[in-house]
């Protein structure tokens, strides 16, 4: 039996996801294609996985198109790294900037990905570096590192989502999650609108 969820469900479980940990005003993307690159050491497999992701999401999506290039010069870019390299951001202060967004593991603590803009930009960029070094949480990763680039930095109180803050596993979005998509790239919500702004439109 799927589950039932309730407007008032549906709508705390996308303010959690959209907003969450990350900052306090929404990262969705405005324009009409999201172009994502891949680079570093990443597999075929994950190259597919996202790729077969984006089917998905532009099934979901009525305004929005997600599109997957293999190189590092794109909008959005995941960057499969080392953890050496990543437990070397984290280590230093001087690479640190506080718009970084950090996510570690819950079952060991290891630094699974962290998200660092480009500042000084004209346009707006960011760089997702994922831990490839993270064995079974390799995937989850990788997705919540996607999410991550679409504007999803939160978490869901739902055991079966893949924001559920217990799970490190996770690679598939739950009924509860695709309906957060869609509320996101249907809706009439703007990048950058705050909170307060979204639930107004939201009727909240």
């Amino acid at each position: 039996m799927l589950p039932v969820f309730s407007s008032q469900d549906t709508n705390t479980n996308f303010l959690n996801i959209a907003f969450g940990y990350g900052p306090p005003y929404l990262m969705k993307w405005d324009d009409p294609v999201v172009k994502m690159g891949i680079s570093g050491s990443y597999r075929d497999t994950d190259y597919q996985m996202i790729d077969n992701f984006f089917q998905d999401f532009n099934k979901h999506s009525a305004i929005t198109h997600a599109t997957l290039y293999q190189d590092d010069n794109q909008p959005v870019t995941i960057i499969l790294v080392s953890e050496s390299f990543l437990d070397q951001v984290t280590n230093d202060r001087d690479i640190l900037h506080p718009t970084d967004f950090i996510l570690h593991s819950n079952l060991t603590g290891q630094t699974l990905l962290i998200r660092k803009p480009i500042l000084g930009s004209s346009i707006y960029k960011e760089r997702i570096y994922i831990n490839a070094d993270s064995g079974e949480f390799r995937n989850y990763s990788i997705m919540r590192g996607v999410l991550l680039g679409l504007g999803f930095p939160g978490y869901s109180e739902n055991k079966d989502s893949i924001f559920y803050p217990e799970t490190d596993t996770a690679t598939r979005l739950s009924i509860s999650d695709w309906r957060a998509v869609e509320m996101m790239y249907n809706m009439d919500f703007k990048r950058n609108d705050t909170k307060s702004q979204v639930k107004f439109k939201m009727n909240y």
